[in-house]
């Protein structure tokens, strides 16, 4: 979630209340975040993350042998963005944040009633 100064929030609406309208406004904004299993993804969309998580599990065994103690690694999780993309990430704290967008086209509900 994006983080927002208060200072600057009141110096920009000039009193309290729009600050808090602005803050509910953007709150509603964020994306709910879903199971990665509730969608299907081309197979293009899959490659193009099998490649990048690849690449990431190189650099987490590199840190593994330099010393450093890595966590389990989280299940993947996704958003759905107000443009339609899908942003699937994993955020393992401490240790780094991998995400990539996903094209409305590239991706579609497993449940077609699905809609958020």
């Amino acid at each position: 979630m994006e983080r927002v100064c208060w200072f600057t929030l009141a110096s920009s609406f000039g009193d309290i209340s729009a600050v808090l309208v602005s803050l509910k406004q953007r709150r509603k904004k964020v994306a709910k975040e879903i199971d990665l299993d509730e969608v299907n993804l081309t197979a293009e969309a899959v490659a193009a993350w099998t490649e990048m998580v690849g690449r990431v599990a190189l650099v987490l065994a590199q840190m593994k042998r330099m010393g450093r103690e890595i966590p389990e690694i989280p299940i993947e999780r996704a958003r759905v963005e107000d443009d339609r993309t899908l942003t699937v990430y994993v955020n393992m704290p401490g240790v780094l944040n991998i995400s990539m967008s996903i094209p409305a086209d590239q991706w579609v509900w497993r449940d077609p009633n699905k809609r958020h």
